[in-house]
């Protein structure tokens, strides 16, 4: 659902249909689904994603994915696109450095944020203009970035959901000490994570498998 408040500001129930303010809740719709989902609670950490990208990942990591010949998942990008990712800069420690900070000023000022996706966010904003330009250095839209450098891209949406993941909810813990360090550290946690979606997937096989002998 919308945030509440957000669309109150916007249009009240007793308000005449003639007199809402359509071009408004119109943007307010199109950012929920296509930019940033609204939290019920503002003091929350801002989402990644609109409500779409959302529930794309969400099939995407509950879908038995193709497999290749040697048995496992096959991933969508290679060691080129792990050293041209690598290159552009270094995302783990531009964001390890980053929560250093707030969790510093966190020490001295109890209101100041806290490490959340938002910190990582800033940062692969950054790191996304680094990579898929033109030739005017220009950044692509999602769409062309996609279909010119799929791997790349596709590592980089990885990279995202694994900060994602390991900041969601973090609650008390540090968000400093859950942080890979560099880029190794980095890919390494996205290779166990990948590990993990293989057996997941044969579990979820297993069940495929075992429902249809029984029907």
């Amino acid at each position: 659902m919308l945030q509440k408040r957000t669309l109150v500001q916007t249009v009240r129930r007793d308000t005449d249909p003639s007199e809402a303010a359509a071009e408004d809740i119109a943007k307010k719709i199109y950012g929920y689904l296509h930019e940033r989902k609204y939290r019920i609670h503002e003091s929350r950490p801002q989402k990644l994603d609109g409500r779409i990208a959302a529930r794309a990942a969400s099939i995407r990591n509950n879908a038995l994915r193709p497999r290749s010949a040697a048995g496992f998942a096959a991933s969508p990008w290679t060691d080129e696109d792990e050293h041209t990712y690598e290159s552009a800069g270094n995302v783990a420690a531009e964001v390890a450095r980053e929560a250093e900070e707030i969790e510093k000023n966190k020490t001295k000022d109890k209101t100041s944020q806290r490490v959340s996706v938002s910190t990582a966010a800033e940062v692969l904003y950054v790191q996304y203009g680094r990579l898929f330009t033109d030739g005017n250095g220009k950044a692509l839209s999602i769409r062309e970035a996609c279909k010119q450098f799929p791997g790349l891209f596709a590592l980089h949406m990885e990279v995202k959901d694994t900060y994602g993941r390991l900041l969601k909810n973090h609650k008390k813990k540090s968000g400093v000490r859950i942080l890979p360090k560099d880029m190794a550290a980095l890919f390494g946690l996205i290779a166990s994570k990948s590990d993990n979606r293989d057996i997941n997937a044969l579990v979820r096989l297993g069940k495929v498998i075992h429902y249809t002998a029984a029907t």
